[in-house]
């Protein structure tokens, strides 16, 4: 079981997505609003797993290309390509970013007792954006923690980035 989870009847709702092949989840209380994929401006000088940003309603959102954050396959734009607003906490702080997915499945119910940490193996399945793996009737699926998305590189860029936009207004 996850680390400061308790082994009781308690059920929290997931979003099920898929990056790539692979399909993930996080919490739907980590959720502002699912889109269609935007327009989307690119921002020289961004790192990698930036897409660029778009306007939310007058407000920058950055919009991550979770498949590299995850080291999955990047799949072209399709039909079926969202983004999933996220208000992420790092610090205390709060962040509002977009996360592209290349499609919504389901919102699914996981008991905390099905939840268990990502096995170890010596270190080589290391990655601080994987929270565990909820363990249903008939497969796996990888629980995402999504706060974890601002490390250190990204934290500071997305800081400057508002900071700057905050100054322009």
């Amino acid at each position: 079981m996850i680390a400061g989870v308790t082994n009781t009847d308690h059920y929290d709702k997931y979003l099920e997505f898929k990056v790539g092949s692979s399909l993930f989840a996080y919490p739907i209380s980590k959720i502002k609003e699912i889109m269609e994929y935007p327009e989307v401006e690119p921002i020289t000088g961004s790192p990698d797993y930036i897409n660029g940003a778009m306007n939310l309603r007058g407000q920058l959102l950055p919009i991550f290309e979770l498949s590299l954050c995850l080291g999955k396959e990047t799949l072209s734009l399709g039909p079926k390509t969202c983004v999933v607003v996220t208000e992420l906490e790092h610090n205390g702080q709060h962040y509002t970013v977009g996360n592209k997915v290349d499609l919504v499945t389901q919102v699914i119910d996981i008991d905390v007792s099905q939840l268990e940490p990502i096995p170890d193996l010596a270190g080589n399945l290391a990655n601080p954006l994987l929270k565990g793996l909820a363990k249903l009737d008939t497969r796996l699926l990888t629980i995402i923690d999504v706060d974890q998305l601002l490390v250190s590189k990204q934290l500071s860029w997305l800081t400057k980035q508002q900071k700057e936009t905050t100054e322009r207004e």
